[in-house]
Order: C-alpha cells, then sequence, then structure tokens
C-alpha cells in the first residue's frame, strides 16, 4: 500500500527577510571572498539547516543590506514557486523508502523544490557574486519551506534528516524519495542524475522526524546525527 502523497504550493513573495538570511549575505561583504569555512560557521551558527523548535525569526534586528541586494532578494522571491510534496509512513509495514536507515515513526519524507523558472533566473547572472546572493536565496526559501511544513505538520519540535548529511544517510536514499515521488517529479521537471543530485538544483528531498516527549534521540538509530547533541 503506497502512502498518500500531498501536494503544497508556497507563496515566496510572503517570506519575510530574517537575521539567518541577512548574516548569510553579509558573510561575503565581511571576509571579502566566498570562504566555504566562513559560510559554513554562519549556516551552523544560526541553524540554518536546524531542528528544533518553530520559534519566530521573522524580525530582523539590524539589517544592512545594500538596495542592490534588496532588489536581488525580491527578484528571487518573485521568480521561485516552492512545491512540496510529502507523505506520513506510520510504520516499517509500509516504508517506502526500501531501508531501516531510518527508522522512527512516524516520519514524513518530503520533496522541495524552488522550480525551473527559478533556476533558470539564477544562471542570467551575469556577475558571479550575484549568482551567489541568488543561491543564498534559494537556500534560505528551501528551509523557509521546510519549517512552514513541519508547521503545517503541527510539529514543535523536530529534526530534518537529509541525504549526504551524515555516515548514517548516505547521498544514495536521495533516489529512495526520488522514486517515491515519481509520479510528481515527472509533473515538475525534477530530475536525478548518477551523482544523486537533483536538477533544478534548488531542490531538495528528506526525512522530517517528530519529536516528542524528553531524550528522544537515546531510541533513534541515527548514531551520527547533527541533532543528537542539540536535542538531548
Amino acid at each position: 500500500m503506497n502512502p498518500h502523497i500531498t501536494t503544497i504550493h508556497f507563496d515566496a513573495t510572503t517570506f519575510s527577510i530574517d537575521d539567518r538570511l541577512v548574516h548569510l549575505l553579509q558573510a561575503k561583504t565581511h571576509y571579502n571572498e566566498l570562504s566555504p569555512n566562513n559560510i559554513n560557521e554562519t549556516f551552523l551558527n544560526h541553524t540554518f539547516f536546524h531542528g528544533g523548535d518553530n520559534s519566530d525569526t521573522s524580525q530582523v534586528q539590524q539589517t544592512h543590506l545594500s538596495k542592490g541586494l534588496l532588489h536581488v532578494l525580491s527578484q528571487a522571491r518573485q521568480k521561485a514557486q516552492p512545491e512540496v510534496f510529502y507523505c506520513k509512513v506510520e510504520t516499517h509495514h509500509y516504508n517506502p523508502l526500501q531501508t531501516y536507515i531510518v527508522d522512527e515513526y512516524p516520519m514524513y519524507p518530503f520533496m522541495l523544490t524552488l522550480g525551473q523558472q527559478f533556476e533558470r533566473w539564477c544562471h542570467e547572472h551575469a556577475l558571479v557574486s550575484e549568482q551567489y546572493y541568488a543561491h543564498l536565496a534559494g537556500m534560505w526559501m528551501l528551509q523557509h519551506c521546510v519549517e512552514s511544513l513541519a508547521q503545517i505538520l503541527a510539529m514543535d519540535r523536530y529534526c530534518t534528516v537529509y541525504p549526504g548529511s551524515s555516515k548514517d544517510v548516505p547521498l544514495q536514499v536521495n533516489r529512495q524519495l526520488y522514486m517515491v515521488f515519481s509520479k510528481e517529479t515527472r509533473s515538475s521537471g525534477i530530475t536525478l542524475n548518477e551523482q544523486y543530485m537533483f536538477w533544478p538544483l534548488h531542490t531538495v528531498a528528506g526525512i522530517i522526524l517528530p519529536h516528542t516527549g524528553k531524550n528522544t534521540c537515546q531510541s533513534c538509530t541515527l548514531l551520527h546525527c547533527q541533532f543528537r547533541n542539540i536535542l538531548t
């Protein structure tokens, strides 16, 4: 029995600029280079890929963004057409992933894309710096959609497992998630290459795991999960 798949469309123009996006955009300005270490530090410090609570981050404490950056952000939100597919898996008997790498129930496999139009717009920029900012805006919108999905699922505490994010969940799991949503990916034009990467590039897949009660990580089978020390 295949799980019921739900499709949701988000309006990216309603996404408000928050502190996380500001810090990400300012990282290049502060360091005057595209340093992976600096960007990674910003991601971690501001829980860009986070599990935890749905605290309000909509109020920006200090916004020092140029008019050019604000224009890019405005365009990004207009070009993006966020679409998410998800299903609920309640027992291992109906686990469409065909794997027990993640064996926590209920689980919510999902796939999320910003669409073909956003991808084309990202590549229209002649300057590398503009492409970089467009990419960061896309990553921020993807995470915003994941948080919105968690709210729709009425989750106050949760973690999001992304293929390739830990030794327990290799990138190959992307193919299993791709097969779960095969009908939806065809209609949306999402493809998967031999390296298990999606096109459009601003497409992610993962599994949302709700956390209820205390010390839920103690019973979790993901030993190398990045949230194990955060949520316990």
